[in-house]
């Protein structure tokens, strides 16, 4: 190569690095502005989420209406699927807040994610827990849409399934069939009768007028049931016989049973 043809290539030189340059600079803005972008409406729709369920815990039907898009759906497990803004407010009105707000909802640590849906809005989903007296009595899993409507994210699409009681969370511990023998016995309340608790390989199988349920361990003195919030807590005398069984729902005491002591 002469040395006119290296003195003419350094101005095309000089003008590739520059736009390549300015290819990488503008990749990278537009890049930067996508992730400002998804954290803005990631943020927001995590704040949103919270005034929503914050209205909810306190019967607010008002502020939990104005979150809603006119033509939002509902669709429960349990209660099938309701259509359209004032329905949802009539649902709600003679449902959750016909007596004031009893139930209170709290997330389930570790569960929330929320997805942006360019152009529409984005997705949050996750777990959470139903209270009642502040004692968790249900837990379940929910989808919800949030869309633009007139310039504002609101609630399009509610899914809200896998309801379960809470107790069938806890993880039952393992007790040898020793321990699990001292608990047996017929036992009699006011309200239950009798009772007759019999062990197996598990736990205890409680028996009475007809209905039989399977109690697990959940400590060395505590029982708890699957289907329903219940727990069953095996109280001693002095002499460290198991004598009474102390039962609650929801967290309150429902009934306490007796051991029967033959003659």
């Amino acid at each position: 190569m002469s040395k006119t043809q290296k003195i003419n290539s350094t101005p095309h030189l000089n003008r590739l690095m520059i736009t390549l340059f300015l290819i990488i600079s503008y990749q990278l803005a537009f890049s930067q502005a996508q992730s400002t972008a998804t954290r803005n409406i990631v943020e927001t729709i995590r704040e949103r989420d919270k005034q929503f369920w914050d209205a909810y815990n306190t019967c607010d039907l008002e502020s939990m209406s104005n979150l809603f898009t006119k033509d939002v759906e509902f669709y429960h497990d349990k209660n099938g699927k309701t259509s359209g803004l004032e329905a949802l407010k009539k649902s709600l009105e003679q449902g959750l807040c016909a007596n004031g707000s009893k139930l209170k909802r709290e997330p389930k640590d570790g569960t929330m994610q929320i997805f942006e849906l360019k152009g529409i809005g984005g997705i949050i989903s996750g777990e959470h827990y139903f209270l009642v007296n502040g004692q968790p009595v249900e837990v379940a899993r929910f989808n919800h849409l949030w869309v633009y409507e007139n310039g504002m994210l609101k609630m399009s699409r509610l899914l809200s399934y896998d309801h379960k009681p809470f107790s069938s969370e806890t993880q039952a511990i393992i007790l040898s069939q020793e321990q699990l023998q001292s608990f047996t016995g017929h036992y009699q309340g006011q309200q239950t009768g009798k009772v007759e608790i019999i062990s197996h390989s598990e736990g205890l199988t409680l028996k009475a007028n007809g209905f039989e349920a399977n109690l697990y361990p959940k400590s060395e003195d505590t029982f708890f049931m699957k289907e329903r919030n219940i727990t069953f807590s095996f109280l001693k005398d002095k002499e460290g016989t198991f004598e009474k069984i102390q039962v609650k729902e929801n967290g309150q005491l429902a009934e306490e049973l007796l051991r029967i002591h033959k003659e």
